[in-house]
C-alpha cells in the first residue's frame, strides 16, 4: 500500500498543538512526544482533531520551516543527545564538586552552600537518565503511576532548590558585607543552617501540587501510556499553582538577587567571593529565558504568530535551562585553574580557598578581636 504523511509546518505548530497544562519543560516533552502531556480532560473531545481520520496510514510530522519538508523524528535526537550529555557531564561533575565541598563544609560555609547546591544539580543530572527513556519510546512511560509523581518532581524540586538556595546565598554575602553584628562566628553558620533548611523546605511544597495532579493516561493512536498534568479542568487551580511557582520560585528570588548583590556592588564587595557571584549569575542566565518564555505561552493567544514562535523556541529555552546543571564544576574549575595541572580535586580545593582568602580579609576588619568561622 502506497504511504503517506500528514504534514505539520513549524509555522502551524499553535494549530495543531493543544495547549498543554504544566510547566514549560512538560510542554516541551509534547512536541517531542507527539502531545504526551495535554490536558487529560479535553481527550474524548479531541481524537477526532488532533488524529483526524487516515485508516492505516503512519502520522509521521515533517517540519517545513525551511521549505524543505524533514520528518521530525529526527528531532528526537536532539533531546536525547542533550539528556545524555547533561548526564554524562553532570553526574560524575557534580559527584566531584559534592566530595570536595563536603570535606570542607564542616568549617567554611561557602562550602556548604555549594555543597547543597550540587546535590540539587546532581538530582536534575541523575533524573535526565530516567526522563530520556519516555523520549526515546515515543512517548510511551514505563515507570508506573509512582515513577509519573516522582521523576518530573524531582526536576522540578532541583530547580525550585537552586533558585531559593541562591536567594539565601546572596542574602548571607550581602549580611556580611554590610558588617552586620548578628552575621558572624557561630551565629552566622547556625542561620546559614537554617536558611539551608528553610530553602529545602519550600522548594519541597511548591513541587507537591504537581506531583499530586500527575496521572497515566492510556492512548490508542498510537498505544501508549503517557504521564502527564490534570487539573481536572479547573483553570483556576492551575493558573493559582503556575502563579505561585513564578513568583515564590523565580521572581521573588530574582528580586532578593538583584538586590544583595546590588548592595555588594556599591561596597565593592563583589569581588570578595567571585565563584559564589558567578554560580548565582549563571543560574539566572540561564534559567530567566525559560521563565519569560513560559508567559509568552501563557499570555499567547491560540493560533497566533507569538505561540508558533514561541513553541519553535522552547527546546533550545529548555534545553539551556537543563544545561545549567551540569555548568557549576566546569566553574570550580575556571576558578580553580591556578591548581587544574595538578588535579581536579587540587582546583576545587583552589577555588574555595580563593574564595575563603578574599572574604577573610572583610570579615577580619568588620570584626576584629572576634573569634569568626571560616567562610
Amino acid at each position: 500500500m502506497r504511504h503517506h504523511a500528514q504534514v505539520i509546518c513549524s509555522s502551524d505548530l499553535s494549530q495543531t498543538l493543544p495547549r498543554v497544562s504544566g510547566s514549560l519543560w512538560v510542554r516541551t516533552f509534547y512536541i517531542f512526544q507527539q502531545a504526551p502531556e495535554v490536558r487529560m480532560e479535553n481527550y474524548s473531545l479531541n481524537y477526532e482533531v488532533e488524529y483526524g481520520d487516515y485508516g492505516d496510514l503512519p502520522d509521521v510530522p515533517v517540519d517545513c520551516s525551511s521549505g524543505a519538508c524533514r520528518a521530525m523524528d529526527t528531532l528526537r535526537v536532539a533531546p536525547l543527545l542533550l539528556y545524555a550529555a547533561i548526564f554524562l557531564v553532570g553526574v560524575p561533575g557534580n559527584i566531584m564538586v559534592v566530595w570536595v565541598s563536603r570535606k570542607w563544609a564542616g568549617h567554611r560555609l561557602g562550602a556548604a552552600w555549594l555543597l547543597h547546591l550540587a546535590v540539587a544539580d546532581l538530582l536534575c543530572c541523575l533524573s535526565m537518565l530516567l526522563l530520556a527513556v519516555p523520549l526515546a519510546r515515543r512517548g510511551h512511560w514505563p515507570f508506573g503511576e509512582l515513577g509519573c509523581r516522582l521523576l518530573p518532581a524531582a526536576v522540578l524540586l532541583s530547580m525550585f532548590a537552586r533558585v531559593l538556595l541562591l536567594a539565601a546565598l546572596s542574602t548571607d554575602l550581602c549580611l556580611l558585607a554590610l558588617g552586620w553584628a548578628g552575621w558572624a562566628g557561630a551565629a552566622r553558620a547556625r542561620r546559614a543552617w537554617m536558611a539551608r533548611g528553610v530553602a529545602w523546605t519550600a522548594a519541597l511544597l511548591l513541587t507537591v501540587p504537581s506531583a499530586l495532579h500527575r496521572r497515566l493516561h492510556q492512548e490508542h493512536f498510537p498505544s501508549r501510556l503517557v504521564c502527564g498534568v490534570d487539573y481536572g479542568g479547573s483553570a483556576t487551580m492551575e493558573g493559582t499553582v503556575t502563579a505561585v511557582q513564578f513568583i515564590c520560585g523565580f521572581l521573588g528570588p530574582l528580586v532578593v538577587v538583584v538586590g544583595c548583590h546590588s548592595i555588594l556592588l556599591r561596597k565593592a564587595a563583589s569581588r570578595r567571593w567571585p565563584l559564589g557571584t558567578a554560580v548565582v549569575v549563571s543560574f539566572f542566565v540561564c534559567w530567566a529565558p525559560y521563565h519569560l518564555l513560559g508567559l509568552v505561552l501563557a499570555a499567547a493567544a491560540p493560533n497566533s504568530v507569538l505561540l508558533a514562535r514561541a513553541l519553535r523556541a522552547e527546546p533550545w529555552v529548555v534545553g539551556l535551562a537543563l544545561a545549567h546543571s551540569c555548568l557549576n564544576p566546569f566553574l570550580f574549575l575556571y576558578f580553580g585553574r591556578a591548581q587544574l595541572r595538578q588535579s581536579l580535586p587540587a582546583a576545587c580545593h583552589w577555588a574555595l580557598r580563593e574564595s575563603q582568602d578574599q572574604e577573610d580579609s572583610v570579615v577580619s576588619r568588620m570584626s576584629t578581636g572576634q573569634e569568626l568561622m571560616e567562610v
